[in-house]
This record gives C-alpha cells, sequence and structure tokens, in this order.
C-alpha cells in the first residue's frame, strides 16, 4: 500500500539504503513496483539514480538487480501486450464470424418465419373448409344417431333371439359333452377288451405252441419206446427160437400148451380164426418167405394170455441164462 506521498516499501528502502537481500524480497513481493511512480514521478531506480550511495559496492548491486528487473518486467509486458493484442484481434474475428454467423441465422429465421405466416394462413383456409364439413358433418350425425337407434332396437331383438339360441346351443353342448363322456366310456372298455382278446390270442398262441411241443415230444417218445419194445420183442423171438426145446418144456411145466401155428382152434391177436388152422382138405401152406416172416407169423396167432405166459416164461429164462 503507498505512503501519503505515494510512495511504495520498494521506494522507501531504495532511499534509505537497504540491503540487496530486502530489495529483491520487495521485488519478489510486488513485481509492479519496479516500474511504480512516487508523487514525485521518480521510480525505485530514478530515486537510486540520483542518490549518491551509488559509490558503495551494495547500493551499485541493488542498482544493476533493479536494471535488469525493470528490462525484464518491460520485456514481459510488451510480450503480455502483444498476447493482449493477439487476443483481441482474435476475438474481433470471431465477434465477426459470430455476427456473421447471427446475420445469417437470423436471415433463416425470416425466411422461416415467412413460410410459417404462408403455412398458418393455409392452415385457416383449411380451418374454415373443416368448419364447413364440421357442419356437414354435424347433420350427417343427427342422421345417422336415428339410423343408430333404430339399428339399436334391431340389435336389442337380436340379442334376445341370440340369448335363445344360446341357450339352445349350450343345453345341446350339455348333451354332446355327456355323448361324448359315454363314448369316451365305450372307447376305454372297448380298449381294455381289446387289450383281453390280445393277451388272450398271445396266450392261445403260446398255448398251441407249448401243446404242439409238448405232443410232438410225446410222439417223438412214443416212437422212441415202440421202436424199443419192437427192437426187444424182435430179440425175444430170436432168443425163443434159439431156445425152442427149453421154452417147451417150461411151458409144459407151466401146463401151458405150446403153440400150434398150424392148429384149427388157434386165433391171431386180433380175435379171428386162423385160415391154415382148418383140417381136411386144401393144400398145405407155403413154406416160403424169409425167418422173420415165419417168426411173425407165429406170434399172430398168440391169443393175448399165451403172450403173458410167454413174457413170464421169457424173464424166467433170461433169470435163468
Amino acid at each position: 500500500k503507498p505512503s501519503q506521498f505515494g510512495e511504495l516499501p520498494l521506494h522507501l528502502a531504495v532511499e534509505c539504503g537497504a540491503p540487496p537481500e530486502v530489495v529483491n524480497l520487495l521485488v519478489v513481493t510486488y513485481w509492479h513496483g519496479i516500474v511504480a511512480t512516487d508523487q514525485s514521478g521518480r521510480t525505485p531506480l530514478e530515486i537510486l539514480q540520483d542518490s549518491e550511495m551509488l559509490a558503495m559496492e551494495d547500493h551499485k548491486v541493488v542498482f544493476e538487480s533493479l536494471a535488469r528487473s525493470q528490462e525484464t518486467y518491460k520485456v514481459i509486458m510488451q510480450k503480455h501486450t502483444n498476447e493482449v493484442e493477439e487476443i483481441k484481434a482474435r476475438h474481433g474475428a470471431g465477434l465477426a464470424a459470430i455476427r456473421q454467423q447471427h446475420d445469417e441465422d437470423l436471415q433463416q429465421e425470416q425466411e422461416q418465419q415467412e413460410k410459417l405466416l404462408a403455412e398458418v394462413e393455409r392452415l385457416r383456409h383449411l380451418v374454415d373448409d373443416a368448419k364447413i364439413n364440421e357442419q356437414t358433418n354435424i347433420e350427417k350425425v343427427h342422421q345417422l344417431t336415428h339410423v343408430a337407434a333404430t339399428q339399436k332396437n334391431t340389435l336389442t331383438q337380436l340379442d334376445e333371439t341370440l340369448k335363445e339360441v344360446n341357450t339352445s346351443n349350450s343345453q345341446k353342448s350339455s348333451h354332446i359333452s355327456s355323448l361324448e363322456e359315454s363314448v369316451s366310456q365305450k372307447n376305454g372298455q372297448i380298449l381294455f377288451l381289446q387289450n383281453q382278446v390280445q393277451e388272450l390270442q398271445d396266450d392261445l398262441q403260446r398255448l398251441t405252441g407249448w401243446q404242439q411241443d409238448v405232443l410232438a415230444r410225446q410222439i417223438n417218445h412214443t416212437e422212441e419206446s415202440m421202436q424199443t419194445m419192437v427192437e426187444q420183442f424182435v430179440g425175444m423171438v430170436d432168443m425163443l427160437s434159439g431156445h425152442g426145446q427149453h421154452m417147451s418144456s417150461l411151458l409144459k411145466a407151466r401146463n401151458i400148451p405150446p403153440p400150434t401155428p398150424g392148429g384149427s382152434s388157434g386165433k391171431n391177436v386180433n380175435g379171428k380164426t386162423s385160415s391154415s388152422g382148418k383140417s381136411g382138405s386144401g393144400s398145405p401152406r407155403r413154406k416160403t418167405g424169409t425167418s422173420e416172416e415165419k417168426k411173425t407169423n407165429e406170434l399172430s396167432v398168440l391169443d393175448d394170455d399165451t403172450m403173458k405166459h410167454i413174457a413170464d416164461a421169457a424173464s424166467t429164462a433170461l433169470q435163468v441164462e
């Protein structure tokens, strides 16, 4: 803050011969004090030039420092001034561009307003036409209202008819639903019966196959048994023919009459009288054929009891053997 004579602390420090450190501190503290003037119009550097203290070494240092600082201050301020001028020039160019853009926008806005006015005029004519059409439409609405009232009465009648039809349809739907349920139950029963029939058919097929298998096994077993019996019987006949005398003695011991293939009272296994048992006339039986045929002919004249005795005798003979 300057004194009553317009002097800053830097002025006072220079006049009093302050050390260079104080002067430098004051310069750093208030940079603009280098070029500031007091009421007499003197800067700190001018005050130092007019004093007799330049003979001292410290004051020379302060003088040189203030001179350099003042020169630097002028350079900086000149640069600052140039920058400010440049900024002002750019600002002016920007303002001119903005002003030109504003003028162009204003022109466009005026053109748009003219267009809007023309559109408003056109819409006004349209509104007038719409009012005329609205009046016509009102008359049509009155007519349509009358027609709608008539149609409403008709619709009321149709609603009543529709209700009756819906009631009838509801009853029919209920009946159809009951019929569908009945049909569904019948279909279920039919399906169940079809499943049972299919199961029975499957069981019948399995049973038929099983019976056929059993019958085939029984037939095979019977054939094998018959084959075995025939073989045993043929063996017995062979054995009996080889031991005729021993058989005759066994038959006599059991009081069994020996078989007489040529006898008159012999019967075959079928209960018929043998044709070779006739006495008297007739040609003798032909003795042709193999030994197996003879054995078969001899066996054919035995009755059931004789066969049993022969079987017992054969068994005894086998045991003796």
